[in-house]
């Protein structure tokens, strides 16, 4: 593996979408190559950080009630939105 080719799935690999063989093979590059274990630790920092964030930015007043309304008039009242809609309780 080249960097050019860890660098087109950089993104798979922080989201844990790579392959077995994918895997060990970013595993070997990124142990031999200090940019791209760079290019990594920046990246899933900023993952991190943005998880940390994101969880702390309130949902503007009257989202919810404006969501719901709008699956109503698409005739989404199936059981399974509901339930999944009612996580936001």
């Amino acid at each position: 593996m080249q960097c050019v080719d860890y660098l087109a799935m950089a993104a798979a690999d922080i989201d844990g979408r790579l392959t077995v063989d994918e895997e060990r093979d970013v595993e070997s590059h990124v142990s031999s190559c200090a940019h791209c274990a760079a290019v990594r630790q920046q990246q899933r920092t900023i993952k991190q950080l943005v998880r940390e964030r994101a969880a702390h930015v309130p949902t503007p007043a009257g989202v919810r009630a404006r969501v719901l309304q709008a699956l109503a008039r698409e005739g989404a009242g199936s059981k399974i939105r509901r339930r999944w809609l009612s996580r936001f309780d």
